[in-house]
């Protein structure tokens, strides 16, 4: 007999904790969800913060920040909106935009996100207090370097005598640096001057 009391009584609260919950749910548009009655707000916490809070597309504040819930989930609300109830988007410069759902566990606590930011360029080192003297150059450094011509190999020295000059033309003969006429030709020149 006791038992069949106890489960009538837990059959009696379970029906009318679903009568309250219908009840209470009366009147919100397609799409809501049941808000526990003692979450009516929700905290934002993002790092980094200063993040924009966006809820059913409009800019409501920035984080850290606490938000109505009847923001989150409005009783009316446009039919093309029906993607952004119940959610919440965060966005920051220089970190990815979030979209996300919010739960009836952050409602009643609150939500705490980390930003996908990209890494913050290094600090540029810090400069010396005494500035380093720059060498100031000549203005003949600001000119075109002087390229010298390819060299030739110097030309070996005249002999100074006839016979000297006759035997060199003979080896540039027979090295065949000269031909046989220009060896005829040159040979007559250095005999014309004795």
């Amino acid at each position: 007999m006791m038992n069949y009391k106890k489960a009538s009584l837990v059959t009696a609260m379970i029906a009318v904790g679903l009568i309250t919950g219908c009840a209470s749910d009366k009147g919100h548009s397609q799409g809501s969800s049941w808000i526990p009655e003692t979450s009516d707000s929700l905290t934002v916490e993002t790092t980094p913060a200063g993040a924009e809070v966006w809820i059913m597309g409009k800019r409501e504040g920035v984080s850290p920040g606490t938000f109505p819930a009847s923001l989150i989930f409005p009783r009316q609300y446009r039919q093309e909106d029906i993607g952004l109830y119940g959610r919440v988007r965060l966005v920051k410069e220089g970190c990815e935009s979030m979209m996300l759902p919010v739960s009836t566990q952050a409602l009643a606590s609150r939500m705490k996100v980390k930003l996908n930011c990209a890494a913050p360029a290094p600090a540029p080192a810090p400069i010396a207090s005494q500035p380093h003297p720059v060498p100031v150059a000549s203005p003949e450094a600001y000119r075109a370097p002087q390229v010298a011509p390819a060299s030739t190999p110097a030309p070996a020295a005249m002999p100074s005598t006839a016979k000297e000059r006759l035997l060199r033309l003979e080896e540039l003969r027979r090295d065949g640096l000269i031909s046989e006429e220009e060896y005829q030709t040159l040979r007559k020149r250095v005999l014309d001057t004795l």
